[in-house]
């Protein structure tokens, strides 16, 4: 088993994760990204052409990719239109060995230099979309937090609603509501299931949030 592998990456299964990576003006900024292993010592993102984390990325050459085990800051972090960001320059550190911050809470950093970027047209029910896979050399990984998390289905819950949401409101802009609507309706499910399991944790009042949002 590869370090990454032990991190929680691989080829088969993206994990979500917090990328941070520096503004023209140097200051962080971090975004949630599906993140996959091309092999023992590179990674690869799919992110969408026109994003503010891409033209970083392109910018710096370089990004860090944050593991954390809070689903509430990820999917937090993964819906800027729903939730407001609380970026402090004192939450961030430079890394090591490439011009990217990193998160000072994540459980486990990955620092790496972009080696290649290849532009695509996907489509799906939404319709077409232009994204860059951006495949990148490991350079530095370190654990901050070797503890264990044990998963909690509230947690994918959460998670599994931020993904629907990002949908929903990708819909909405391009005036697709019928499908916006069973997006949504979707995670009713989801806040259905986490009330049941979890009717006082974060997850659901998260997820309660999102909904609110599409009220």
């Amino acid at each position: 088993m590869t370090i990454l592998q032990k991190i929680g990456l691989d080829s088969k299964s993206p994990a979500e994760t917090i990328l941070t990576t520096y503004n023209q003006n140097e200051t962080p900024h971090m975004s949630a990204i599906g993140i996959q292993t091309v092999n023992e010592d590179k990674i690869k993102m799919k992110l969408y052409t026109g994003t503010k984390t891409l033209q970083n990325i392109q910018n710096k050459k370089a990004a860090t990719i944050n593991i954390v085990n809070n689903a509430v800051f990820l999917s937090k972090q993964g819906l800027p239109e729903i939730f407001s960001r609380k970026i402090k320059s004192s939450d961030f550190a430079k890394a090591k060995n490439v011009n990217s911050p990193y998160l000072k809470q994540a459980d486990a950093i990955i620092e790496f230099k972009v080696e290649k970027t290849i532009e695509k047209t996907v489509s799906d029910r939404i319709g077409k979309s232009n994204i860059t896979e951006v495949i990148g050399s490991v350079k530095n990984m370190e654990v901050k937090n070797s503890y264990p998390h044990p998963f909690k289905r509230a947690e994918f819950y959460l998670i599994e609603s931020a993904i629907l949401a990002t949908k929903a409101i990708e819909s909405k802009k391009r005036q697709k509501e019928k499908l916006a609507h069973e997006y949504v309706e979707k995670i009713e499910l989801f806040k259905n299931k986490c009330e049941k399991i979890a009717p006082e944790s974060r997850e659901l009042k998260t997820i309660s949030e999102i909904l609110d949002y599409f009220e």
